[in-house]
């Protein structure tokens, strides 16, 4: 299991808010070869997500603090 998939299993198993995990769904549909790095516009995870902007920005703000 690579480092991506378990970061992945941890925030859907966790009890983040489900635009969270909408939006690191996407962050690792967009992950680099090395799986390490990822760099979808925020036009591109709005898209993908269906979520605004703002919403996005607060989803990633709180991906980062967990």
């Amino acid at each position: 299991m690579t480092k991506a998939t378990e970061w992945f299993d941890q925030v859907l198993n966790s009890d983040l808010p489900a635009g969270s995990k909408l939006v690191a769904a996407v962050l690792r549909k967009h992950l680099h070869h090395e799986k390490t790095k990822c760099w979808p516009s925020l036009a591109t995870i709005c898209k993908l997500s269906s979520l605004g902007k703002n919403a996005v920005i607060r989803h990633i703000k709180t991906l980062e603090n967990k």
